[in-house]
């Protein structure tokens, strides 16, 4: 789909794309739609997901348009936000099994990854694709025009795609990221290791606990714990079989997921 960018650049890539599509084996579907509103563009979304529905075809979903840190859209008015949008890409997601791809030919398409919210308990995208910052509109069509090249080559290697995609914009530096939803998790699981998990963070958070233990005690008219109370209590908790945070570095999404076996699964990678 593609809103309010130089018609030449969108005629280019389409016209680019449909003869190596034609060419593909197994036969690929490419479509080209032209929205101006918001409503047009909620209302292509919903033809999307209707055809999958009849299809099965697993959708790239390629977004041409204006962006910036908080959103897309042809103008402030006609705009959406990535926390709206994430809630309409949430039930195609879905529907594809969690392998929808999003690229977002836009400024600051990547700050889509904002669409990855762990409170939401759902994906909106397996894999995300955009410029990190402000880019010329020659430049994001010379970089798509190569990455689809290299995705319809015969080899076929998205990774080295991706990477040529960068070398078109700009040979001296990434102006291009990627982010799946994996990666995300791994991202977040980290974080929470290095930051929640260090002895001095579990020291604070037991003396947190312990202490609104006795303020309990207390409200509720009962003496506070003898000093053996505690030591008993302490023993107990020192018998108690605790996982490795390394061990959870190991695997995060098989322990959050409780998969029986890890499984391959392609990745996108910077």
């Amino acid at each position: 789909m593609a809103s309010a960018r130089r018609d030449e650049d969108r005629a280019d890539l389409f016209d680019e794309v449909e003869p190596m599509r034609i060419a593909s084996t197994p036969a690929i579907r490419a479509q080209y739609r032209q929205v101006w509103t918001r409503a047009e563009f909620l209302a292509a979304l919903r033809e999307i997901e209707n055809e999958f529905r009849t299809t099965a075809m697993l959708p790239l979903l390629h977004i041409e348009t204006h962006g910036s840190i908080g959103g897309i859209g042809v103008s402030e008015q006609e705009g959406i936000a990535f926390a709206e949008l994430m809630e309409e890409l949430i039930p195609l997601n879905r529907m594809s099994g969690l392998h929808l791809i999003v690229v977002l030919a836009a400024c600051e398409g990547i700050w889509g990854m904002k669409m990855l919210q762990p409170a939401r308990g759902a994906a909106a995208f397996r894999a995300l694709i955009g410029p990190e910052h402000e880019i010329l509109p020659e430049q994001l069509a010379k970089g798509c025009q190569t990455f689809y090249r290299g995705l319809f080559s015969r080899a076929g290697d998205g990774n080295e795609a991706f990477r040529a995609m960068n070398d078109a914009v700009d040979v001296t530096k990434p102006t291009v990221f990627a982010i799946s939803a994996e990666g995300a998790l791994k991202m977040v699981f980290r974080g929470y290791l290095q930051e929640l998990c260090a002895p001095g963070e579990i020291e604070r958070r037991v003396d947190a606990m312990e202490a609104k233990a006795l303020q309990q005690r207390r409200d509720d008219g009962l003496p506070d714990m003898f000093s053996k109370d505690k030591q008993w209590g302490a023993a107990a908790s020192a018998r108690q079989p605790r996982q490795s945070p390394r061990a959870f570095r190991s695997n995060p999404a098989r322990i959050l997921f409780h998969r029986s076996s890890p499984g391959e699964r392609p990745a996108l990678r910077r």
